[in-house]
């Protein structure tokens, strides 16, 4: 996933208010080119999302904030199924979370955070054949909340870098899916997942900018 981190900036007198966010896109694909004959078009696979934050200075140490997200995952799109229609599968949702940044430790320049928050989100996968109509696939709803650290490094009194360590977190998931009937509406039926612990992957480190990993940003203050 390709992310690019928007510049944010102070908004209000003293930088109590910032607005900032993220975006990220993605597109994969394959084609597969034989000896002899025609060459064959796999899949082609799209991620998008935009999330916008806002966020409001309490006190010196407090920052408090609202991060909604906009996405549309694992775009699917066959060029080759039955009779060469094209097939669409997509899940789009949106999802808010609410959060704080509390600095708990300083060192000069550096600051350590931790970054509590609450939100939830949901999404809806549909399918779609040729230019028949869309079958809506599954609802899914998610609510949880946990708790990331958060290393904010001054570069001067307008430029600070931000990473936040998603390979190390601790919080709780609950998720429900409900699957999509043949007359479009939504089924009775649904599966719940929980989920509950400490997260440590020293292998995710590595994965920059992605959902896990480390995820890099910067702050810049007018």
């Amino acid at each position: 996933m390709i992310t690019v981190v928007l510049v944010a900036f102070a908004a209000a007198v003293q930088a109590q208010f910032a607005v900032g966010g993220q975006f990220g896109f993605n597109m994969s694909g394959s084609r597969f080119v034989p000896n002899s004959g025609d060459d064959v078009r796999g899949p082609r696979t799209t991620n998008f999302s935009i999330a916008p934050m806002v966020a409001y200075k309490v006190g010196e140490r407090l920052i408090l904030g609202v991060h909604p997200e906009f996405f549309r995952n694992d775009a699917i799109r066959d060029f080759n199924f039955h009779g060469n229609n094209d097939r669409i599968t997509a899940t789009t949702g949106f999802g808010l979370d609410i959060f704080a940044l509390y600095t708990y430790m300083s060192f000069g320049r550096l600051n350590l955070l931790a970054k509590p928050s609450i939100g939830f989100a949901t999404s809806n996968r549909n399918r779609r054949v040729g230019s028949e109509d869309t079958q809506h696939l599954n609802r899914t709803n998610t609510f949880g909340f946990g708790v990331t650290p958060v290393v904010d490094f001054h570069i001067n009194e307008r430029i600070m870098l931000i990473a936040r360590f998603n390979f190390l977190s601790l919080g709780f998931n609950h998720q429900r899916t409900r699957a999509g009937l043949p007359n479009g509406e939504l089924s009775d039926d649904r599966t719940v997942t929980n989920t509950f612990g400490f997260r440590f992957n020293s292998n995710d480190i590595i994965s920059l900018g992605g959902a896990t990993g480390l995820t890099l940003g910067f702050l810049y203050k007018f």
